[in-house]
């Protein structure tokens, strides 16, 4: 997924939100106005909007990130990661969000917010971030997301070691953490399926499917494979429980125009847990892991 400095800035502005670093490899987010009016299901105002959210974890990686002219410490970037984006990119290659239940409480605030973003792991050719959502009442944050990232050369559609020098600069304040994974999924025969066509609004700056219009893919395969009784277990009590945690994991890219076919299937163990495979005609996209807290 690419992002634009730009465009980051000028949210940045808009919505007030302002960046504090507070080490060479963290920095504090403050968002004054809290979580977005669609971050609100209207359908029941206990639920939140997962990808929503997403959006809000999302617009505060880019801005430690980019370099803006203004503000506190202008011109700099979190472990000078724009530095490292010039010439090149970095992919979504894992993603792993949780969602505290306290979120789902009409009694929490939502605003004003903050976040803590960290550059947690750095290998030979990725890096991990996490990023978690809190308010200054609660004692827990209110969600962590975690992205593992993969340095890639746009005109070799390759892998590609960081540069040395940044490595030994900003890896030793990494120490301790590992890389975050996921273990590949093995669909069974019978699942429910589910397509859609990416448009142009579910994808980036190059067309391709932003990675948390996924997970919003796997939201809608869920509802319609429940309201036509397609699984054994999950049912509504877990639509009105909310997502508890999502794991994704990439393989292949998807463009605009591309039409998904979204199997699901239950897990076998957990009664809570839904898994998703998004194919692209025969070239599997990536596999998913929905968990979800139960109401009554």
């Amino acid at each position: 997924m690419a992002y634009s400095s730009g465009r980051a800035a000028w949210m940045g502005r808009q919505f007030n939100i302002s960046r504090k670093f507070i080490s060479p490899v963290s920095a504090r987010i403050d968002i004054p106005g809290g979580l977005a009016y669609e971050t609100i299901d209207l359908k029941d105002a206990s639920m939140i909007n997962p990808v929503a959210l997403i959006r809000t974890a999302d617009l505060c990686y880019a801005k430690t990130i980019s370099r803006f002219p203004f503000g506190n410490e202008p011109g700099k970037s979190l472990a000078d990661i724009d530095d490292l984006m010039r010439d090149h990119a970095l992919y979504v290659a894992t993603s792993r969000v949780d969602i505290d239940m306290s979120l789902y409480e009409q009694s929490s605030p939502i605003f004003p917010l903050y976040a803590i973003k960290t550059l947690a792991y750095i290998g030979r050719s990725s890096m991990k971030t996490n990023i978690t959502l809190h308010h200054e009442k609660m004692t827990k944050p209110y969600a962590n997301f975690a992205n593992q990232f993969v340095y890639i050369d746009p005109k070799k559609r390759s892998s590609k070691e960081f540069p040395e020098h940044w490595r030994k600069q900003y890896k030793q304040y990494c120490e301790g953490e590992t890389p975050l994974t996921m273990s590949r999924l093995t669909k069974p025969e019978v699942t429910s399926q589910y397509c859609v066509d990416i448009r142009p609004s579910d994808t980036d700056l190059y067309d391709h499917t932003k990675y948390f219009s996924y997970i919003g893919y796997a939201c809608d395969a869920l509802y319609i494979g429940i309201s036509k009784s397609q699984y054994n277990r999950i049912g509504t009590i877990h639509l009105r429980g909310g997502m508890k945690s999502v794991v994704i994991s990439f393989t292949n890219e998807s463009v605009c125009g591309n039409t998904l076919t979204i199997d699901s299937w239950e897990d076998e163990v957990q009664e809570d847990t839904v898994h998703f495979e998004y194919r692209h005609g025969d070239t599997i996209c990536c596999q998913a892991t929905l968990q979800f807290y139960v109401k009554n």
